[in-house]
């Protein structure tokens, strides 16, 4: 029998350990993960000597980062998160533009990055938001010019970069944010140190012993 992802994880939070056996795909927007693990939504008479295995179906996929090697296999997180960094991009996003000269952007780049990267944890390269322009090419840019691109980001990027503009003493303005909502069925499926941005998420959950093998 097939479950909601969230919902068997919300009605049997996992409570050992966990090691995916296995990820395949068969489509772009598809992708599947097998998990081993001791059988905790059962009774602890059933789960006695009986190992379980969980087939979780992902589908509608729009982006994943799949992490292999044994160290990745072991599983500490199994989660579905609707509210998450990773789902910004597919949100609202401004623009920022500058009118007057900023004073020091190497400073700005390297507190900027460590702003989306350890604050934030958005996990996007950072150059992503200057359209992947040149460090040094951007920086003399915005120190050369009066008016000029900054950077576009998601609407929460853009609000947490005001104050870093302002140490600059920059005259900016934020243009946007764009008419796009964010899907509302796009979630964020954390496997261990992998994740998949789907629309829906499935999990099939059997239980196997010496003598059977039976799906729930």
């Amino acid at each position: 029998m097939r479950y909601d992802l969230a919902e068997f994880l919300t009605l049997h939070p996992p409570d050992t350990d966990m090691r995916v056996s296995e990820w395949h795909s068969s489509d772009p927007r598809r992708a599947d993960c097998v998990i081993e693990t001791s059988p905790w939504w059962v009774t602890a008479a059933e789960r006695r000597g009986a190992n379980g295995r969980l087939t979780i179906a992902l589908n509608e996929v729009a982006e994943s980062e799949i992490r292999l090697g044994w160290r990745a296999n072991e599983v500490e997180d199994l989660e579905v998160l609707t509210s998450h960094p990773l789902l910004w991009t597919y949100g609202r996003h401004s623009a920022i533009y500058g009118n007057s000269p900023m004073r020091d952007p190497l400073r700005f780049f390297a507190q900027f990055a460590d702003l989306v990267q350890q604050k934030l944890r958005t996990e996007r390269d950072v150059q992503s938001y200057f359209a992947y322009e040149a460090v040094a090419t951007w920086a003399t840019r915005v120190a050369e010019n009066r008016s000029y691109h900054i950077l576009s980001a998601p609407t929460p990027v853009i609000e947490a970069t005001k104050p870093l503009l302002d140490a600059q003493d920059v005259e900016y303005v934020v243009v946007g944010p764009s008419r796009r909502d964010p899907d509302p069925d796009l979630k964020v499926v954390v496997i261990g140190e992998s994740w998949v941005i789907c629309g829906r998420a499935d999990v099939e959950v059997s239980i196997m012993n010496e003598d059977t093998a039976r799906s729930e």
